[in-house]
């Protein structure tokens, strides 16, 4: 899987191979310095990285190198994420640094590429009449009314942000344009799936709080994000033949905050 592209960029493996839930990693050198092949094991029309991370150009995100379709040469980082750190009595830290992170991302100023909006990306959960879902759908549109839209990472959570030699660096991003305090959402049901750690209202209240010391968003707005994140979610999980119990259980404890 790695042969073509390792002759295409003239790269040479410099360690084994990682398999992720969806994609095949190499460790390579490549004539920009260490690099990461990543090989997706199938093709997700939504999934927009090469857009995102070109716009980005490696303010916030790893520098992309080279990319053919789905298939992108990265800047290489530390294996060293974000969960690690939350999972060592230093969540607050964890969660400081993706709010700088998420902060450094949302200073991209370029024109919005033509990439999906979150209202689409939402409109499963919109649109369904599942009673189970019924505030977060809510939250979901209050969320969606506001006017401000950037380009959105669309998948920030402690295991896609990665310590490097430059510092912090978000990895993976979706490619989404919609409110900037979507942003925020994905993290609070993170790392998973530690539930003693993030089912804990206060520990979602004390991220909220972290997460609206630094950026524009009320804490109001950011547990109203992770909230309809969750009911958007719950259907993914159970689309995918997965238990939604949970986001379903997340969504129970950020509607009594929200």
């Amino acid at each position: 899987m790695f042969e073509t592209y390792l002759k295409r960029w003239n790269l040479t493996p410099d360690g084994d191979p990682i398999e992720s839930i969806t994609s095949n990693l190499l460790p390579v050198k490549s004539s920009d310095g260490p690099a990461m092949l990543k090989v997706p094991k199938k093709a997700d029309t939504n999934e927009k990285t090469e857009i995102a991370l070109r716009c980005y150009n490696g303010f916030g995100a790893v520098k992309l190198l080279a990319a053919n379709g789905l298939t992108t040469l990265m800047e290489r980082t530390d294996p060293q994420d974000l969960k690690a750190l939350a999972l060592s009595g230093q969540d607050d830290q964890a969660s400081g640094i993706i709010a700088a992170t998420i902060a450094k991302l949302h200073q991209y100023s370029g024109p919005l590429p033509d990439l999906p909006t979150l209202q689409t990306v939402f409109a499963a959960l919109l649109n369904s009449t599942d009673p189970r879902l019924k505030a977060c759908a809510n939250s979901a549109r209050e969320m969606l009314a506001g006017t401000d839209r950037t380009l959105l990472h669309g998948d920030i959570h402690h295991e896609n942000i990665l310590n490097s030699p430059r510092g912090w660096l978000a990895i993976d991003p979706k490619g989404i344009i919609g409110p900037p305090v979507y942003d925020f959402a994905n993290s609070f049901h993170n790392p998973i799936p530690h539930t003693e750690l993030v089912r804990d209202a206060d520990r979602m209240q004390r991220m909220a709080a972290i997460f609206a010391e630094n950026s524009p968003h009320s804490v109001k707005d950011l547990l109203r994000a992770a909230h309809a994140h969750a009911g958007i979610s719950t259907i993914w999980f159970e689309e995918d033949g997965e238990s939604s119990d949970y986001m379903l259980k997340n969504a129970e404890i950020l509607g009594a905050l929200v």
